[in-house]
This record gives structure tokens, sequence and C-alpha cells, in this order.
């Protein structure tokens, strides 16, 4: 079985990879200001939930 703590860092650097895409791809959209404030309250809400789930 795995670790827990291996499968938190797991799913940690997929959330926060895949919002990093995101914010990057905002760069190139002319009206990106609520993009990347979204994925900025989408990674506070990531960090909450990943907390409450794993300890």
């Amino acid at each position: 079985m795995k670790d827990i703590n291996e499968i938190q860092k797991k799913t940690r650097d997929i959330i926060f990879g895949q919002l990093e895409l995101l914010k990057e791809k905002a760069q190139e959209t002319p009206d990106n200001y609520e993009i990347i404030h979204i994925s900025e309250q989408m990674e506070k809400l990531a960090s909450i939930i990943l907390s409450k789930n794993f300890n």
C-alpha cells in the first residue's frame, strides 16, 4: 500500500501543476485578470481541501 504522504504529494503536484499551466495560459489571453484571480482562489481552495483530506 502506498504511503499516504506519497499520495498526498502526487495529488498536490498534479493539482498545482495544472493550476500553474492555467495561469501561464492566462498570460497569453488579453483579458486575463479574471482567469488569474480564479486560479489563485482555486489554489487556496485546493490547499484547504488537501489539508483536510490527508491530515
